[in-house]
């Protein structure tokens, strides 16, 4: 009979401690999931890691092996997708309440079927309860409207920071109008 470990604290080989609930945080996600997707999740491999990802992400969702996206949506029904996928976590993650560990599962269970932001994305992250931004479950976000000139590769700068997503989408409207050569994006911080 081998000896249990303690359900309180987990501790990797680097000596960080984390909270318990890797596998119940991924059982949670495999749950989401199928919820979303349907039964095609069963044929899915999902694995989790706990690692830092860049800083303005909570998770990240990474495919796995070789060939194309895979992916094949008809409406907001997934017909294919790739076989195995990793879902990466911030340790600051466990850290969170448990409805916003919930929004930010179902914002990446979502990223199976649709890999960018775009309406269909949004459309089911909202039908869901998820967060769309990561900034929907920081405590204090700010909104950057950064620009860079259409057609190259330079980095975008930010023009201006503000506190209300709305205000900073009706700026930057506005300056794309006014500024037609430049491309316009919202960045939280």
């Amino acid at each position: 009979m081998t000896k249990q470990r303690p359900h309180k604290r987990k501790v990797r080989k680097t000596g960080k401690v984390y909270p318990a609930g890797r596998a119940d945080t991924l059982r949670q996600f495999r749950r989401i999931a199928k919820t979303i997707w349907g039964d095609i999740i069963d044929k899915v491999e999902l694995t989790l890691k706990v690692e830092t990802v860049r800083p303005e992400m909570a998770a990240l969702l990474s495919k796995r092996g070789r060939g194309g996206d895979g992916r094949r949506l008809i409406g907001n029904h997934l017909v294919r997708c790739k076989k195995a996928y990793t879902l990466s976590l911030r340790p600051e993650f466990f850290e969170l309440p448990a409805d916003q560990r919930k929004k930010i599962l179902v914002h990446e269970a979502v990223h199976i079927g649709c890999s960018t932001h775009n309406k269909v994305f949004h459309e089911i992250c909202l039908k869901h309860g998820g967060a769309r931004y990561f900034a929907e479950v920081m405590k204090d976000p700010t909104y950057a409207v950064q620009i860079k000139p259409k057609g190259t590769r330079k980095r975008y700068k930010t023009i201006k920071v503000f506190k209300e997503l709305k205000a900073a989408e009706a700026f930057g409207r506005e300056y794309a109008i006014d500024h037609k050569d430049q491309q316009v994006r919202f960045q939280y911080q």
